[in-house]
């Protein structure tokens, strides 16, 4: 499981310049798959990664443009912007049939990336709470910045969370099998991001929670199996309506 943000944080609040977590080739999808689901007609508000300095509670002490090695450091109106944009994507993400929903979430490589980078890079519920602490005694805080933060949080769920619901209504597929068989194929979920999705949302949320893992074990049953996961963190969820 990826590691909290915390890490290496130098090379990290370096920009925006590196933001592949990986240095392999994505996979080319099956010819089944791309016949069964063809790409969006329509395409997302652009989708960006989510990096470290993204988070709402990078709370370093200097507030200089530049690190110790003379590297520019994104400001936080840019880290605004990556939160704002995002939010727009996954917003209207959710809003699509489930046609389309899938069609951009197989197809839409920046958008599997900003998925992937949110769930590797966001801070920890207990990191995050205690550097909220030490936030808060600054009272030029936006709380506008924290409804944003939240609201991305909450989307970002609900993604995986509609990923792994069985055969929902206007589903292109005609089994479980088949969803789980896109699943692997696209890289959408695995073992790895219900390990992130545990630590991110757990605590406090048990019961949505684990229904997102009881659907991802029957739509993956041979790749998901005896791995013991236990809800950790918190985040409050609510609807997005």
């Amino acid at each position: 499981m990826t590691a909290p943000v915390g890490r290496a944080r130098g090379r990290a609040r370096a920009g925006r310049m590196t933001t592949s977590t990986s240095t392999s080739r994505p996979r080319a999808l099956p010819a089944s798959l791309t016949a069964l689901i063809p790409p969006p007609s329509r395409a997302l508000p652009r989708p960006v990664p989510f990096l470290p300095v993204d988070n709402d509670d990078d709370d370093d002490d200097d507030d200089d443009d530049d690190d110790d090695d003379g590297i520019e450091i994104p400001s936080s109106s840019s880290s605004r912007r990556v939160v704002v944009a995002l939010n727009a994507c996954f917003r209207e993400l959710l809003s699509c049939d489930a046609r389309t929903f899938w069609s951009h979430c197989v197809h839409d490589r920046a958008l599997r990336k900003a998925l992937d980078t949110y769930l590797q890079f966001r801070t920890r519920p207990r990191e995050r709470r205690s550097r909220r602490r030490r936030r808060d005694a600054n009272a030029n805080d936006d709380d506008d910045d924290d409804d944003d933060d939240d609201a991305l949080a909450r989307r970002v769920f609900f993604v995986h969370r509609r990923l792994a619901t069985p055969l929902e209504r206007g589903s292109p597929f005609a089994s479980m099998t088949r969803q789980g068989d896109a699943l692997r194929d696209a890289g959408l979920l695995n073992v790895p991001k219900l390990l992130d999705l545990c630590a991110l949302y757990g605590e406090g949320n048990e019961a949505l929670v684990g229904e997102l893992l009881e659907d991802a074990f029957q739509a993956r049953p041979r790749s998901i199996t005896l791995v013991p996961i236990r809800p950790r963190s918190r985040c409050e969820l609510h609807s997005l309506r």
